[in-house]
């Protein structure tokens, strides 16, 4: 499952070079993977890489995971670095 983390991260890391085309594609699967995936390090991973993406779109379901319990709060505190990452103005009250 780490592996599975690790490779989600390193396309997110890959894709911010990348055309916007493939962002999006990276990203939607992302939020696919966080919905559906039963290990919770996969979906933090998931959730982390659609704040490292940029993909404002997906912001719903980041936000999703701000409420979402997980062991020792893994999902929640990935929901917490995408909004980060994604530097969006109402961010910090949503955290809040």
């Amino acid at each position: 499952m780490r592996q599975t983390a690790a490779v989600i991260e390193q396309c997110a890391r890959a894709a911010q070079r990348d055309d916007t085309a493939a962002r999006a594609l990276l990203a939607e699967r992302c939020s696919r993977i966080s919905a559906s995936e039963s290990s919770y390090v996969v979906r933090a991973a998931a959730i982390r890489a659609l704040g490292t993406l940029g993909v404002i779109a997906e912001k719903p379901t980041i936000l999703k995971a701000l409420e979402t319990e997980s062991h020792r709060d893994q999902i929640r505190q990935a929901a917490i670095q995408a909004l980060a990452d994604l530097d969006t103005p109402d961010a910090l009250p949503l955290v809040m």
